[in-house]
């Protein structure tokens, strides 16, 4: 975010960030609400996954699976799509229909 790094590429050494005053009175005042804001999460994801299944056959991509005996955060939805390239297409189509997307996680031995 602040320009640093590509993505998620930090193969540095770890840092410590203090959320400064106004940031940790912004987050107590979400942990307040925790339920709320996670129920309306978890409406979302469901909702994505209960009406991209179909069209996930049909492109052959893959939809999150979450075992019966987890909890889950629900912060990220993701589509594993076949090939970078079909990735890519996804992609465009998306923020050319004004909605954003991104590419996540590259792994470590390939982020340098």
């Amino acid at each position: 975010f602040r320009g640093e790094v590509d993505k998620y590429t930090w193969v540095d050494l770890g840092s410590s960030y203090a959320p400064s005053d106004i940031l940790a009175a912004y987050l107590l005042a979400q942990l307040e609400v925790r339920e709320k804001i996670q129920k309306l999460r978890e409406d979302i994801w469901n909702f994505y996954a209960a009406h991209l299944r179909e069209w996930a056959e049909r492109c052959e991509a893959r939809l999150p699976v979450v075992p019966h005996y987890t909890d889950q955060a629900y912060h990220m939805f993701y589509v594993l799509m076949k090939t970078g390239e079909d990735r890519d297409r996804l992609m465009a189509h998306l923020r050319q229909a004004g909605m954003q997307s991104v590419f996540h996680y590259l792994p470590l031995h390939l982020s340098k």
